[in-house]
């Protein structure tokens, strides 16, 4: 009788064993998925936070670099309502001087692969020789990215008074920002 209650107690030792590391492996398992899950988990939330603190980054050097932006944009001309602008300051300008300005060519080249265009434009300008100096003085100092590419002064007297009249004719190329 004892070898038989030893061996019900060995078989229930052994079935205890088993059922224990089979336990214990299904369980080093689930808690190594579930580590897996977290490692994703926390990655993903690491991830999040990087992208956080880049986002604020970003939008620090963005709003620190806000006034060269804004200066660097008032010395170009943006798109075609850029255009109109200068033509609009060009003729500002020319009443203000006192003389009569006539734009005779108005062309944009768009440049292949480029987010610039070359805006050339000729105008013809005439008034008293004092005016038509601080015109093209206005010509040369306006803040915009571009050059006079010539610049031909013809003084005349006007037919009916008699008085002096300078005529400037100018060709002008400005670059243009394409948005």
């Amino acid at each position: 009788m004892q070898l038989q209650k030893t061996k019900k107690i060995l078989i229930v030792a052994t079935l205890f064993c088993f059922t224990s590391v089979f336990v214990f492996v299904f369980s080093s398992l689930l808690i190594r998925k579930e580590a897996d899950e977290l490692m994703k988990v926390t990655q993903a939330v690491s991830n999040e936070m990087m992208t956080h603190t880049y986002e604020e980054n970003l939008a620090t050097i963005l709003h620190s670099i806000e006034p060269d932006k804004n200066e660097l944009e008032s010395y170009l001309i943006m798109g075609d309502e850029g255009a109109i602008k200068l033509l609009t300051q060009l003729e500002e300008f020319a009443e203000q001087v006192g003389v009569t300005l006539h734009t005779d060519k108005l062309d944009t080249v768009t440049l292949e692969n480029s987010y610039f265009s070359d805006l050339h434009i000729a105008v013809t300008f005439e008034g008293s020789l004092s005016a038509t100096q601080t015109m093209i003085n206005i010509l040369e100092n306006i803040p915009y990215s571009g050059q006079i590419s010539m610049v031909t002064v013809v003084k005349t007297s006007d037919p009916v008074t008699k008085l002096p009249v300078t005529n400037v004719q100018a060709e002008l190329t400005f670059s243009i920002v394409e948005i």
